[in-house]
């Protein structure tokens, strides 16, 4: 099974993927974390793992903000990381976060959210529109 470490607090979403693969959730909120705790019957695969606690993972997603201002930093000992992981960033601008340049530095795989967002938006237009834009290189390269 791949080990998937989110950094952030838990919303509904992240909940329920976390539920059904299991994975540790980096966790910010201190009351947040205490109702996972209470509530292991329906969350037994959450793991929540204090801010600076670093385990083992294979890949890792920034789901904060931290990173959309170029002097956010995230508080965590990288260098406890080996290399060859996957670092995932939710934020597209800037195109790379200090999140994914520690990754890129330390050796890791980096990708941001632009796709995400693309993709989004591709889901919401259908739904809306009941129209499935072309998504190509020259509407991702808008995005650069």
């Amino acid at each position: 099974m791949i080990k998937i470490g989110i950094l952030g607090d838990i919303g509904a979403g992240k909940s329920y993927v976390a539920q059904n693969f299991g994975y540790p959730v980096f966790n910010a909120d201190y009351e947040v974390a205490k109702l996972y705790q209470q509530n292991k019957n329906v969350f037994n695969n959450i793991i929540v793992i204090d801010w600076g606690e670093v385990p083992d993972f294979d890949m890792i997603i920034n789901a904060t903000s931290l990173g959309l201002k170029e002097d956010d930093e995230i508080p965590l000992d990288f260098s406890l990381i080996n290399k060859d992981k996957f670092f995932y960033d939710v934020i597209y601008n800037p195109k790379e976060t200090g999140f994914l340049k520690i990754g890129k530095k330390t050796g890791n795989i980096t990708i941001n959210g632009k796709l995400m967002f693309v993709y989004q938006a591709y889901m919401a237009f259908n739904i809306w529109h009941g129209v499935k834009p072309d998504i190509n290189d020259e509407v991702l390269n808008l995005l650069d």
